[in-house]
């Protein structure tokens, strides 16, 4: 696959032919923050186009199997507070796969039978 990796992986989910996206609250409300904050440490979005983008992601969601999910437990297991977030989301949802490009998720795999994959 060739150019932006995280695109790539979205466009694969929203085929949903073989995998389901799940997604929690925190996950969202962090999407849009990162979308929002001003560059460098973020993109410089407009709230409404980041807020566009979530909906988007809510219908890839759907229409590929996967929902919105609440954690049932509290994850510890990553030094990054926003890294245990996804772990949570994975473990409510019963993941197999987790699709990250942070160093912190990658280095734990496979955590609790979960694979993380860049």
């Amino acid at each position: 696959m060739r150019g932006n990796l995280a695109a790539n992986v979205i466009g694969i989910l929203n085929d949903a032919r073989e995998f389901s996206l799940f997604l929690s609250e925190h996950i969202l409300a962090n999407v849009v923050r990162v979308l929002t904050e001003p560059v460098p440490t973020g993109f410089g979005w407009a709230v409404e186009k980041a807020v566009e983008y979530v909906d988007l992601l809510l219908d890839i969601a759907t229409a590929s199997g996967g929902s919105l999910v609440e954690s049932g437990e509290t994850v510890v297991d990553c030094i990054d507070f926003e890294d245990n977030r996804v772990l949570e989301c994975a473990a409510a949802s019963g993941s197999v796969l987790i699709v990250s490009d942070d160093h912190h998720l990658i280095s734990m795999s496979p955590w609790n039978r979960h694979r993380q994959l860049r």
